[in-house]
């Protein structure tokens, strides 16, 4: 390629032209994803190409990623601090992520700095400028925005949101969490762990953070550093009462925790949790009536998997003679809770109450049996079962090792997992015994075919398993299942262990 000089003399183009020339023409087709990919090639060859770095970074921004151009418009920027263009870019980028004294600072230097013009042709018409920016910022726009797509369910965005507001703000306790929170959404595990990781390292004496680092390594199986971050959590805040029972609910898939030893510290949980007594509103006395009120704490179990399974069985009340009352996370109208519309005569949302509130709505709406089943899912309002808000107050699911909670009467439970009636006496509640088994699964839709006779003499077993569930106590019971029946198999869910 050549150009022709004033004197009429044709003279090969530079290096930079012919880039500029060749990215401008995606720049007018708006086709960012060529442009990048040119100056990816043009970097792999010239890693300080500033002019490549400034293109990758208007295109960046164009993709959304305001982090990524920030960056490399900072790169670009450090190549050479002599081109007003760069510190422009930089003002804009800084305003738009919301941090307006780094971008006063890049546009003091960009009235002071010169202007290149075959730069300023590249910027599109229609890219704001620094007064544009600056009058629109607002406070952390990247956290908001992330929180809002938390908010829609749209886990993969708050992700990329997320980690673009921690880019900017390494420090924003409130980001790391919702990145962790976004990729155990996605069933990211281990992506979820180094987010936690990358936190703690920001904040080691934040013990919530410890404490979900902790649950989310159990959930991948790895229990001996689990419960380290929980010893370390609880250390950090050893009067919290999340933070202890996050670590007795992973206690449950640890294959080295005895039973005996969960059920004692329940019950030592609940002795020291429970809110004081006194507190207590005035509630109504036990007596007969003709139609008893229920109430059921659900909290978030409407977007559990056994959330629908739930609705079944509360919605078969008899209406002459139940009343029911639902306690869960926003309206019943929302997307989690709709499951439970057809069981729930009324709906309190319990999203920011304190366990002395929930006991006073829970007074007045005059309820005779009270049932926990969220249990130590949510154990801020757990221990308000500590006094009596109800003249019946029932512990199911979320609780199999019981509560220790005084005015806890009674836990649900079966003859399976609470096979030894001897060992009743270690719970502070009384034991209650379903038939059909405390535990909650989906059964068998009614319009679901059962499964074909087979010819085949094998025998299929099949196990939902996580990684926590797949250690060497289930490998070794499934070993003996196997060998014990012929011509059997076990499959179990891809859960990309391969990834």
């Amino acid at each position: 390629m050549t150009n022709q000089s004033s004197k009429g003399v044709k003279r090969k183009a530079t290096e930079t032209e012919r880039f500029l020339k060749n990215v401008g023409r995606s720049f007018k087709k708006k086709d960012w994803d060529k442009v990048l990919a040119t100056c990816e090639t043009a970097l792999g060859k010239r890693p300080d190409f500033s002019e490549a770095l400034f293109a990758a970074a208007l295109a960046a921004y164009y993709r959304g990623d305001l982090a990524l151009a920030a960056s490399m418009a900072k790169e670009a920027f450090a190549v050479d601090r002599d081109v007003g263009e760069y510190a422009d870019l930089l003002s804009v980028l800084f305003a738009l992520a919301g941090d307006v004294n780094t971008s006063a600072y890049y546009a003091k230097l960009t009235h002071a700095l010169p202007s290149v013009g075959r730069l300023r042709e590249l910027i599109p018409g229609n890219f704001p400028n620094f007064s544009q920016a600056f009058q629109d910022v607002t406070e952390s726009p990247l956290l908001h925005r992330g929180a809002e797509a938390m908010k829609r369910g749209d886990w993969s965005e708050g992700e990329d949101l997320f980690r673009q507001h921690i880019a900017f703000q390494l420090d924003s306790r409130d980001a790391h969490s919702g990145l962790g929170a976004c990729l155990l959404s996605q069933g990211e595990l281990r992506g979820a762990v180094e987010a936690f990781r990358a936190a703690r390292h920001v904040f080691p004496a934040d013990a919530q953070i410890s404490s979900r680092l902790a649950t989310t390594l159990t959930a991948l199986g790895q229990f001996a550093e689990g419960r380290a971050c929980h010893r370390w959590a609880e250390a950090q805040a050893p009067d919290d009462p999340a933070v202890r029972a996050a670590a007795l609910m992973d206690g449950l898939y640890d294959p080295v925790a005895r039973p005996g030893d969960l059920v004692a510290s329940c019950r030592q949980w609940g002795e020291r949790f429970a809110i004081d007594d006194s507190l207590r509103p005035d509630i109504p006395a036990a007596r007969a009536k003709d139609r008893l009120t229920i109430g059921y704490l659900l909290g978030g179990q409407g977007a559990q998997p056994t959330g629908v399974a739930l609705a079944k069985i509360l919605a078969e009340h008899d209406s002459e003679r139940f009343r029911t009352v639902g306690f869960g996370f926003g309206e019943l109208s929302d997307t989690t809770n709709v499951v439970f519309q057809k069981c729930m005569g009324r709906w309190h949302d319990i999203t920011a109450i304190d366990p002395v509130t929930f006991g006073t709505v829970v007074a007045a709406e005059e309820i005779d049996i009270l049932i926990d089943v969220s249990g130590f899912s949510i154990p801020g309002l757990l221990t308000a079962f500590g006094t009596r808000m109800a003249p019946c107050q029932v512990a199911w699911m979320e609780t199999p090792p019981g509560t220790g909670l005084p005015a806890m009467d009674y836990l649900l439970t079966d003859a399976f997992l609470d096979s030894n009636g001897a060992a009743a006496e270690r719970y502070s509640e009384k034991l209650a015994f379903l038939e059909l088994g405390s535990p909650v699964a989906t059964p068998l839709m009614a319009d679901e075919a059962p499964l074909a006779e087979r010819d085949s003499d094998e025998i299929t077993f099949g196990a939902n398993a996580t990684l926590r569930d797949i250690h060497p106590a289930t490998v070794e019971c499934w070993a003996r299942v196997l060998h014990a029946v012929d011509n059997s198999k076990l499959i179990l869910r891809n859960r990309g262990f391969r990834s």
